[in-house]
């Protein structure tokens, strides 16, 4: 409550001033010697608003979490929209603390002071700097005496070529690195058959050589399965062989699998010239009696020929 003391002489008049400072919105009563009157004390606010945009591009960045709160006070949040626009409302002047954290970039944090009315604040939020990695390496045909220039090599949507010398390569510093994890790899080159793999990337260097096998062109590539040793005998070593041919019309890259009822007991690579021919030998140790089957698997399934025969008691 504020008093005054006021003596006035016969037919004096003064006028009395009062201050106060009201302490919250509402209608306040003023009474003097049985006159009486009131005054209403208004709130007076604040609002905060801005743009949040990425500070490499400029770009709005929309649905992000801003976080607001008055020192020592609870906080609020509200979320950007689609234009990158945050709003806060009726807030009373002073001083507040401004965050924002959005994986990706890195955190910012400001202390803002709003005075009555509408007060602005834009934001640009830096990119964290990702850890890369990067690939390099050489497609090649045959025992790597052929090197294959431009062929196609993509990762995730990311394509280079192979130079002269059939190198590749996905680096930084051509802008084609890649954060480190799982991709597939795709090489395709006229003339021969895609190549297609998972690799996993590290932070770094990573390396990958990469062999491209000839498209066959010919009927008929795997002429057959010779068994070398008669008769055959566990527990004594067999020897068997395949006889291939080029018949694909160029010079060709081979990778050839050859199987003993399912175990497989020998991976070839070689390159031979048009009609070329070679035998592929390989040996093992049969530990039963009974039919066998061989398999030779050339070019990972694109030609298959099987052929059974026995092996006899020792």
């Amino acid at each position: 409550m504020t008093e005054q003391t006021v003596t006035l002489q016969p037919g004096e008049a003064k006028v009395v001033t009062f201050e106060a400072i009201p302490h919250e919105a509402r209608t306040y009563h003023v009474s003097v010697n049985g006159l009486s009157g009131s005054f209403v004390a208004i709130r007076i606010i604040a609002n905060l608003s801005g743009v949040v945009t990425d500070a490499e591009t400029g770009s709005p960045l929309g649905d992000i979490r801003v976080l607001f709160w008055g020192i020592g006070n609870a906080w609020t949040d509200t979320r950007t929209d689609a234009s990158g626009r945050y709003v806060f409302e009726g807030i009373e002047p002073g001083t507040y603390v401004l965050r924002i954290f959005e994986p990706g970039y890195e955190i910012f944090e400001g202390v803002v002071t709003l005075h009555q009315g509408d007060n602005e604040l834009n934001v640009s939020l830096t990119p964290l700097l990702l850890p890369l990695a990067n690939l390099y390496g050489v497609v090649f045909a045959g025992k790597k005496e052929i090197y294959i220039d431009n062929a196609k090599v993509t990762i995730d949507g990311v394509t280079t070529y192979t130079n002269a010398s059939g190198n590749y390569g996905f680096e930084e510093f051509f802008g084609t690195a890649l954060p480190p994890g799982t991709y597939t790899i795709t090489v395709t080159k006229e003339g021969y058959q895609t190549f297609e793999t998972d690799i996993t990337l590290r932070e770094g260097a990573n390396f990958l050589d990469i062999q491209l096998l000839t498209v066959s062109q010919g009927e008929v590539n795997i002429l057959g399965i010779t068994i070398n040793t008669s008769p055959p005998v566990v527990g004594k070593r067999v020897a068997l062989s395949v006889s291939l041919t080029n018949q694909s019309g160029v010079t060709a890259s081979y990778h050839l699998d050859i199987y003993v009822d399912g175990l497989r007991i020998l991976s070839w690579n070689g390159t031979l010239l048009h009609r070329q021919g070679s035998n592929i030998g390989a040996v093992f140790t049969p530990t039963r009696a009974g039919i066998h089957t061989a398999k030779a698997d050339l070019n990972y399934g694109r030609e298959v020929l099987t052929k059974d025969f026995e092996v006899f008691p020792a």
